[in-house]
């Protein structure tokens, strides 16, 4: 995850592939895995913690300038594990034009894409995402309906709710 840039479930089904063993069998805990990524962050990386540091303070700025849409982190960013290129933001909006006005209206050019989310009981749903590029990093913008966080979507890796930082939090 550290250095070849994958998010934790694809990691974690590539290592299991590699290591030829069965899928599913016996994953290490959210806590093990974010403890051994710390661990080797900070014996051969230690520069990335102030990539992760540069990056937050980047996300927060995109949650300011786009706080009509009540923006919220997800991914990597919120707990420093997985690629630290890429900030990912949970918007609420009922249409996707209103916040490509919003970035065309601070002349930032995007690219349409779409994003699946888990939910309780094994739904899946996809949901129009934008994505622009600010300096080295991705920003990713997935739109869910207005008021979808009271059906909040779920980690993959735990099946527990998706941890999301509003910019309060991340400050």
């Amino acid at each position: 995850m550290v250095e070849d840039g994958h998010e934790t479930p694809a990691a974690l089904v590539r290592a299991t592939r590699e290591l030829g063993l069965p899928p599913g069998r016996n994953p290490p805990s959210a806590d093990e895995i974010q403890a051994a990524i710390a661990e080797h962050r900070a014996l051969f990386r230690p520069q990335q913690h102030q990539q992760l540091t540069a990056q937050r303070e980047l996300a927060r700025e995109a949650m300011q300038a786009l706080a009509e849409f009540r923006p919220r982190l997800f991914g990597s960013l919120v707990d420093g594990s997985g690629p630290l290129e890429r900030i990912r933001l949970l918007l609420e909006c009922d249409s996707a034009e209103a916040v490509m006005m919003a970035l065309q209206d601070r002349h930032i050019p995007w690219q349409e894409s779409e994003v699946e989310l888990n939910y309780s009981g094994g739904r899946r749903h996809a949901w129009p995402a934008l994505r622009f590029r600010a300096g080295d990093s991705t920003v990713e913008l997935v739109i869910v309906d207005a008021g979808r966080y009271s059906d909040p979507p779920f980690d993959p890796l735990t099946g527990a709710r998706l941890r999301t930082l509003d910019a309060d939090e991340l400050a």
